[in-house]
């Protein structure tokens, strides 16, 4: 009797409904179209300049710098998916949803702190004392930061049911986006500081939009696919579950 009591309770803590892969289609455009203006707000001026109209860009909508319009907007989007993400967790008790957490939590950490940029305040004296350049030396930093949250994840891969499974693999696939356009496009960006003349000042320009434009979209879209699969979803009464 004990047993089948304990085994009822365990579950109705799991929701009986498999998580089904969907975007919010409203939040989805919402956040795109949010981001396409913030990125015309930046890359406008610098068209208008080129083509002999010159424009001042104001800092606040440069969206390479820190704590500005677009970063901020990204910051919401880390603490959103991490919310997002706890509440999945409390909804099917499944510790990949916490192991999602603390990657989104370290990620907005990262990027409101600007750790992988001070990363000599983080990584091992001995591999700070190799002599790697700096935008080498971020990669580096990347791979020790994955190394420790590698962790956490397998094992919450490994716990998680089949069906959690095959709805976290689009949201890691996204995540896998705004890894190449932090990561990969950085690393273009500081080399072409390295290119004389007009080469490396369009390569640094470009490579500069594809770098933070992309992460915006491909966060957005995390959000929106987070949202519509593992957020609370409206009762018949309109209410959220």
């Amino acid at each position: 009797m004990f047993n089948a009591s304990l085994s009822t309770t365990a579950r109705r803590a799991v929701p009986a409904d498999d998580p089904i892969p969907v975007f919010a289609p409203g939040w989805l455009a919402v956040l795109l179209t949010l981001d396409l203006a913030i990125i015309a707000a930046h890359v406008g001026p610098t068209v208008a300049t080129m083509v002999g109209m010159p424009i001042d860009r104001p800092a606040f909508f440069n969206i390479g710098n820190d704590w500005t319009l677009g970063e901020i907007v990204n910051y919401a989007s880390w603490v959103a998916l991490v919310g997002l993400m706890l509440w999945a967790y409390a909804q099917r008790r499944e510790i990949v949803f916490i192991a999602l957490a603390v990657l989104f939590a370290y990620c907005l950490a990262d990027d409101s702190l600007q750790m992988h940029e001070s990363n000599n305040l983080f990584l091992p004296a001995a591999i700070q004392d190799l002599g790697i350049p700096y935008y080498f030396l971020e990669i580096v930093y990347w791979l020790f930061a994955g190394s420790i949250l590698i962790v956490p994840m397998a094992l919450g891969w490994w716990r998680a049911s089949p069906p959690v499974r095959r709805a976290i693999v689009p949201l890691l696939a996204l995540f896998g986006g705004v890894v190449i356009c932090a990561v990969a496009f950085d690393l273009v960006h500081s080399l072409a500081g390295h290119v004389d003349g007009d080469l490396g000042l369009g390569l640094s320009r470009v490579s500069g939009v594809f770098e933070d434009g992309g992460e915006m979209v491909f966060m957005s879209a995390m959000l929106a696919y987070a949202i519509g699969t593992f957020g609370p979803k409206p009762t018949a009464t309109g209410t959220a579950l």
